[in-house]
């Protein structure tokens, strides 16, 4: 009898590739030890994760030697065979041991990922000021963004295709980002939901988004325009509001418009603030769910007695979820 191969060996690549994306990225590194028909898998592997877990499994393997996290992802980018449809960096920087990623880092990998047909893309490096890479902005395959800890500073005009910024992307998420340049009219054509949490200056960022459909709004500063959000607020259909960052909250009720909402979700930091969910509730006849997040029991239960006032006089639709 010939030699005895194992039985996954002898499965076909695209199930081999289905098993890779089970795995945390060091594993999936380690199959290309198993033979020649792995090592291909893997260097065909184009969903790449580099995140906390993958750090501390670096930092296992190097012992008392730094982490060269820098090295460790310009060697995997190099090696690869196919196109990198995710890629996602998700770190620290004060608690990286080890070189810390540089300007002209970011701008490389960014480079090599644009135009290597990447589709979803995480961005997230905290503890040290970016700026965000225009390659990025002008990329056409990104369907899925997450940013975190960027400048958003951009030197040369935002034109992209056609008057188009980031044009194939879908799902836009910015997290710590801070907007210095000012952005007027760009068009995001194909943008459905876009999240800002804990970032400053969006008023800088002005946008047509004609297919946008739910719009988070949490923990922004200074507070936004009322101004800002009137493009948007007859076509989103979804909100996740922090009041706060409305600044006068009576604006919110009396100019906000409600007619085709189905969804809110209020991040609510002091009780006052709770009457304009109120509002909007009762000025919204399509509302089939409202959450609302308190800070703390005594607001919780001041929140509940109020709902339950509302809604034994709004809720005719039994259809209507309300969630605290």
């Amino acid at each position: 009898m010939g030699a005895r191969k194992d039985i996954i060996s002898e499965l076909p690549d695209d199930v081999k590739e289905k098993i890779l994306e089970c795995l945390p990225i060091r594993d999936v590194a380690r199959t290309a030890l198993l033979s020649t028909d792995w090592k291909d898998v893997w260097l065909r592997h184009g969903r790449l994760v580099f995140d906390t877990h993958f750090l501390e499994c670096l930092r296992k393997c190097e012992g008392d030697k730094p982490v060269g996290l820098v090295n460790v992802i310009n060697h995997i980018l190099l090696h690869r065979a196919g196109p990198v449809k995710k890629f996602s960096l998700c770190i620290s920087c004060p608690g990286l041991e080890g070189p810390k990623p540089q300007q002209s880092d970011i701008d490389g990998w960014c480079v090599y990922l644009s135009r290597n047909g990447v589709e979803e893309l995480n961005i997230s490096v905290f503890g040290k000021q970016y700026k965000l890479p225009s390659c990025i902005i002008s990329c056409p395959t990104i369907k899925q963004l997450i940013l975190g800890g960027f400048n958003f500073d951009i030197d040369c005009p935002i034109d992209g295709v056609g008057g188009c910024i980031f044009h194939g992307v879908t799902s836009l998420v910015f997290y710590g980002v801070e907007f210095k340049s000012r952005i007027n009219g760009g068009v995001v054509p194909n943008l459905e939901k876009i999240s800002f949490s804990f970032c400053v200056g969006i008023n800088n960022f002005k946008i047509c988004a004609p297919k946008l459909k739910s719009l988070d709004l949490a923990f922004v500063f200074p507070a936004f325009e009322p101004r800002w959000l009137s493009p948007h607020s007859r076509l989103v259909r979804a909100y996740c509001l922090d009041l706060l960052g409305f600044g006068d909250v009576a604006v919110v009720a009396q100019e906000f418009p409600t007619t085709n909402l189905q969804v809110i979700w209020v991040i609510e930091s002091e009780f006052g603030q709770i009457t304009v969910a109120l509002e909007l509730l009762e000025r919204s006849p399509n509302q089939c769910e409202l959450k609302i997040q308190a800070e703390n029991t005594l607001s919780s239960r001041l929140i509940d007695k109020d709902l339950k006032d509302a809604a034994s006089r709004l809720m005719k639709d039994s259809s209507l979820s309300i969630m605290i």
